[in-house]
Order: C-alpha cells, then structure tokens, then sequence
C-alpha cells in the first residue's frame, strides 16, 4: 500500500470516529458557552459567530448583587465594627473597675472624725502637687483680701461658661434672666465665660448679649486645664470672681430659676461662707469618682460611699478666710494636678449604672474632688452627718433652647447641608463618568 493510500484511509476512518464532517462544523459554527463567564455570540460580516467576553458581564455572573445590597451589606459590617468596639470598651472597663474594687468589700476601717477641727485640718493638708505656683499669684493665698461683709444686700454677679454646643441653650438662659429675672432685680449682672465658642459665636454674642463676655486664659495654667472636658477651668474662675467681686453665684446654662424671687435667697450672706446642693436624686462620690483621685488625696474611698455628689446647677460662694482653707484653696490644688482632677482613664460618659453604689467606671471630675473636699471638713452631703444649712432648692433644669439673637452662627445642618449637597452632586457626576468609561471599555471589546 502507498503512502497515498494509507493517508486517505486514517482520514477516512477519523470522520467515521467524529460522526462525520456535520457534526464538526456544527461544533465549530456553535458558540462556545460557559456559565458564569458572561459568554456571547457576534456575527461578523463573514456569517461565522464568535464567542466573546464582557468584563462587566464577568463580575455581574460571579458576584450576583445589586448595588444597594453593596451598600446595606457596607453599613451591616460598619455597625457590627462599632457594636464590636463598643462592646469591647465597656467589658475592658467593666473588668479594670471590678479589679479595682476590693477596697469597697466588706465594712470600712476608716470614719469621719467627730471633731470637726480635725476633719478641716485633713482638708487643709491636701498635698499641693504641681499646683502651688499657680495658687501663689491668688491674693487670698498671700492674706491680703477682705471677708465679704455679711450683711451686705448686694446681688452677687451671675456667672456661666459656654461653648460652641450649648450656644442656642445660652441664648434661651439668656432669655430667661433678662425675661423673667431682670424686672424684679436691676442690679443684676451677668457674666459668661467662653470656654469653647466659635469666633462668629463669641462676636455674636459680645454684639447682641447685655451681659459681660469673658474668655478663659488656658496659657497661664497647666496643659489639661485646655481641655474643657475636665472643667478645671471652673473653680479657676471662680476663685479669680472671688477676689474681683467678693461672691459669686456660679449656674450651669440649662439652670432656670423658680421664681423671679429666688435671688433672694443669696443677696444676704449671713453666717453662710458658701451655699451648695448635692444632686437631686442621690449620686454617691463613690460610684463616679475615679480611684485615683482618691489616692492623690490620701483618702479612703469607702468613707464616701453614703455621700452625694455635688450639684453644679447653682452654686454660690463668698470670700471669706474659711471659704479659702477649707474650699476653694483644696479644689484648686486638685484642679491644677491632672494626676487628681483627671487621672488616666477618667471619662465622663458611657458609665456601668448598674453598679452603683460601686464604681461605675466615670468621673466627674471637679465636682469629684469637690464633694470629696466639702464631706471630708464638712459632711455637706454625707447620710447621718450633715451638719450645714442648707435652704431649699430655688432652681430647676430645662434643656430648652431658643434663638434669641437677630444674628445667628451657622448651625450643624446647615454646614452639613452646605458641605453634602456639593458632594452628592460630585458623587452622582463620578457616577455618571465610570458608567460612561465602562460603556466605552465594553464596546471597545466588542
């Protein structure tokens, strides 16, 4: 047999083994289909068809979502992050505050002494810390200040600090005492104390304001005194009030007063150095103090579980030499020490309530280191021990804003609408561009 005889017979039994030549060219007339791929036909100018392979078309078949399930699932996995986060933080604190407890277990071994000359030396004796430069440039601390007279009607300056959150809470505290407190009292003077405003804020406020607008100098103190946080700045304040006028009554911005006579209650000094309120629902010192603070004061913390924390809605001192040893000087040491006022893991928010009367892992700082000091010389506030007259409460707290000023800051919204709408619109052209890019990447394929 030939050569050309053999080939044409291997040819001849190789269309026997495929099913002939029909079966071929269907095959290779057929588009080639694979699931998933995106796969299509395209007829060219010829009659053939050839496969092709859409990028786009690729993705969609390997990850069959939609956009806004894109997006549900991205917020899913940002909450769940936060919750995580969150989660961890409060079981972090919840085991650093029950390590930490052991000395709130079992009975106290210390007590208020009975003699109340030597609870006040225990006051006087604070260590000072870093703090006694600072307290040297006071005039109480080198003698030469005055008792405010106690028989004295006047009207002690109404005093209140601020910032950029509580601007609109301002102006309705505003409102209130020039409304409802200004008719019965002339003498009435106002004082706010900026520890956190804008610039438009404050400018606003200096323009509009028939009050006294002060700023807080942080540059002539420690570094945390800065951060208003930790409201170091206010016995700072009230101590420089202290020497300027003789009293002040010092009220937070969401403080409104009862009656247009409340005010009063504190135009005569009498036999009173200073007039404080403990929280109206009882708050131990304990619960949200941090233990440091308690450590910088040499005191035991079990002492102060039956004693509450003192209110900062109203509070109204007097200068005199006790008002000095026995309160603003020891709350001043504490202030101008961030080891005392504000140690390491102090936070004002996201408490453990529930563990009340036990630590609860916050801290108030100065009203802290102030219910500390007045119940250790004084037991203003401590269950069984009170012995300071105290006159009924003549304020209450109201959370309700106004806006008073012809001329108002740009609010939150407004900046948020101002900034978003720019960006949404960018977003929705960005949008409009890839889809564009993409189109033209797929026909360029095809």
């Amino acid at each position: 047999m030939d050569l050309n005889s053999l080939q044409e017979s291997y040819l001849k039994g190789l269309r026997q083994m495929t099913g002939g030549g029909q079966t071929r060219k269907k095959m290779a007339e057929a588009p080639i289909e694979r699931p998933g791929l995106g796969s299509k036909a395209k007829k060219q100018s010829t009659g053939k068809e050839y496969a092709y392979y859409s990028r786009g078309d690729q993705l969609k078949s390997a990850f069959d979502v939609s956009n806004k399930a894109v997006l549900a699932s991205f917020f899913f996995w940002l909450l769940l992050m936060y919750g995580l986060y969150t989660l961890g933080g409060y079981l972090v604190m919840g085991l650093r505050v029950m390590w930490n407890d052991a000395d709130l277990q079992g009975d106290c071994q210390t007590h208020f002494s009975v003699n109340r000359e030597e609870n006040l030396h225990s006051v006087m004796d604070y260590p000072k810390g870093d703090a006694g430069p600072y307290i040297a440039r006071f005039a109480s601390d080198r003698g030469i200040s005055e008792d405010y007279p106690a028989d004295s009607k006047s009207l002690p300056p109404l005093v209140t600090a601020v910032s950029s959150p509580q601007f609109f809470l301002l102006q309705a505290f505003i409102q209130h005492v020039h409304q409802g407190m200004a008719g019965e009292h002339k003498d009435i003077k106002l004082i706010v104390y900026d520890v956190g405003l804008y610039k438009r804020e404050k400018e606003i406020l200096q323009q509009y304001c028939a009050c006294e607008v002060r700023t807080m100098e942080y540059s002539l103190y420690p570094d945390h005194v800065a951060d208003t946080s930790n409201f170091a700045w206010r016995p700072i304040l009230i101590q420089s009030l202290l020497e300027e006028f003789g009293a002040v009554m010092y009220v937070d911005v969401s403080t409104r007063f009862k009656t247009s006579n409340s005010l009063n209650m504190v135009r005569s000094r009498g036999h009173n150095h200073f007039l404080l309120w403990d929280t109206a629902a009882f708050t131990s010192t304990t619960a949200y103090t941090n233990k440091q603070t308690f450590h910088f004061l040499n005191e035991s913390r079990c002492l102060f579980s039956d004693v509450g924390l003192v209110d900062s809605q109203v509070m109204v001192f007097y200068r005199t030499n006790h008002t000095w040893h026995s309160l603003m000087k020891p709350w001043l040491k504490c202030a101008l020490n961030a080891d005392c006022l504000a140690p390491r893991w102090s936070h004002h928010d996201g408490c453990l309530h529930y563990r009340r009367p036990k630590t609860t892992g916050c801290h108030r700082y100065d009203l802290s280191a102030l219910s500390i000091i007045l119940n250790r010389g004084q037991q203003l506030t401590a269950a069984g021990h009170a012995n300071h007259y105290t006159p009924p409460r003549f304020v209450y707290v109201s959370e309700e804003e106004a806006v008073l000023f012809p001329e108002q800051p740009w609010t939150n919204g407004q900046l948020a609408l101002l900034v978003g709408v720019p960006c949404l619109l960018a977003a929705l052209v960005a949008r409009k561009q890839v889809h564009r890019c993409l189109s033209a990447s797929i026909l360029k394929e095809r």
